[in-house]
């Protein structure tokens, strides 16, 4: 399977966009960030008590980042995973039907 055509891939693609989106300041309130990503809406107590700890802001954004891309990654292999055993299924009952 081609790599543009893999959930992963286009998953991970839109994470990276949401944290850059973040990293360049637009994302003031953290909204877009928490709102795209289950895991970080799970961990948003830690996260705040993180980020307002003084001096820990990068560690902040690197686990913020890590837990959103991680997130989409997996969860675009998951896609990926049930996509191609259904794929297979299929084309074997496909060839069984002749």
């Amino acid at each position: 399977m081609k790599i543009h055509h893999r959930c992963s891939f286009w998953l991970v693609t839109f994470s990276a966009s949401v944290c850059a989106l973040h990293l360049l300041g637009q994302d003031d309130n953290n909204i877009v960030i928490f709102l795209t990503n289950p895991i970080n809406m799970a961990f948003e107590r830690p996260l705040t008590q993180l980020n307002t700890s003084i001096g820990v802001e990068p560690l902040f954004h690197v686990i913020l980042y890590a837990l959103h891309l991680g997130f989409w990654w997996a969860a675009g292999s998951i896609i990926d995973f049930v996509r191609k055993k259904w794929m297979k299924r299929g084309t074997r009952s496909s060839h069984s039907k002749k």
